[in-house]
């Protein structure tokens, strides 16, 4: 897919009222109404990442420091579960797990970009998602972006009807994409992630092995890469976003091997244990060091580790 511009059609709901100072909250309440006047279950969309990763916590390999966070947020409950339950009636695990992937993406871009609503037609068992929104902020394109490369699910723009409101919305991806690319973020991880996996490749330096490899499986974690070789391609292929995300989910499987021996090692390693409990620093420091020591890893990995399960 060329980096031109995207179109959506525009679905004007219309309203017998003026609706020319209408919030957007309103008018999010508004399309919701309407879909449901439809016949259409409308499932909301705002936590859908927070709530599926609380609902599908048991399903991920490894829970990395991110979805320690998003689980923090979604505190489980009854309510959880119920939507989870309902989002997995009509939407496969394997479908919403690549979704909650792309959420992961778009939010070192300011936030999951997940859209307002799943929309469902009860009989047919289809489902669309609805953005409500006269501009998207960059973490809606990506979303949008990529979820129309992979060709998993129809996305529809929809708004009250009123004066200004064209029909069609055009989104020029690559102007998006290269102001991305002038973000604090985005420069940070081209001058530091990037740089260092870089230089260890160069060093060829067995004692770095590890920390090379932990530092690249990041890159699947973040958008930044991809954008930079689309910036520079000028184009985006399906098999980009798909590659990168069994990249990602290999790492979480090696976390998930490294963390399996590494508590078997905790439990009976006498050294370890000498160690003790106490969390201040200079024990802190000693288990750093066994961790290293003891599994051959690198800084980085370590300090994940540590942070997780000590």
């Amino acid at each position: 897919m060329q980096l031109d511009k995207l179109y959506f059609e525009r679905e004007l709901i219309p309203v017998s009222f003026d609706a020319g100072d209408l919030d957007i909250f309103t008018e999010k309440k508004l399309a919701e109404s309407h879909y449901k006047k439809a016949g259409y279950a409308v499932i909301q969309g705002l936590d859908f990442e927070n709530n599926m990763v609380s609902a599908l916590k048991n399903e991920f390999s490894y829970l990395d420091p991110y979805l320690k966070v998003k689980l923090g947020h979604a505190k489980g409950s009854s309510s959880i579960t119920a939507y989870g339950d309902k989002v997995l009636q009509y939407i496969s695990r394997q479908e919403v797990m690549l979704m909650l992937y792309l959420c992961r993406l778009c939010s070192y871009l300011g936030g999951p970009g997940f859209p307002d609503f799943i929309v469902i037609d009860q009989q047919t068992r289809k489902w669309f998602l609805v953005v409500v929104a006269e501009e998207l902020p960059p973490e809606y394109v990506l979303f949008m972006f990529m979820a129309k490369l992979l060709g998993k699910c129809e996305i529809k723009i929809s708004n009250i009807q009123r004066a200004g409101i064209q029909k069609q919305m055009a989104i020029d991806i690559k102007d998006v994409f290269e102001n991305i690319s002038k973000t604090e973020r985005f420069k940070g991880f081209s001058g530091g992630i990037e740089d260092e996996v870089y230089r260890l490749r160069n060093l060829k330096d067995p004692d770095a092995k590890d920390e090379l490899s932990f530092l690249e499986e990041q890159t699947y974690k973040m958008p930044f890469f991809l954008i930079k070789k689309w910036l520079k391609e000028g184009r985006a292929e399906k098999d980009d976003v798909l590659l990168t995300y069994e990249n990602f989910e290999k790492s979480n499987r090696k976390m998930k091997d490294i963390i399996e021996r590494l508590s078997g090692e905790m439990r009976n390693d006498n050294d370890y244990k000498a160690i003790g409990n106490s969390k201040d620093e200079e024990t802190l420091k000693k288990k750093f060091d066994w961790l290293m020591e003891t599994f051959g890893m690198g800084e980085s990995r370590a300090k994940e580790l540590l942070g997780l399960l000590v």
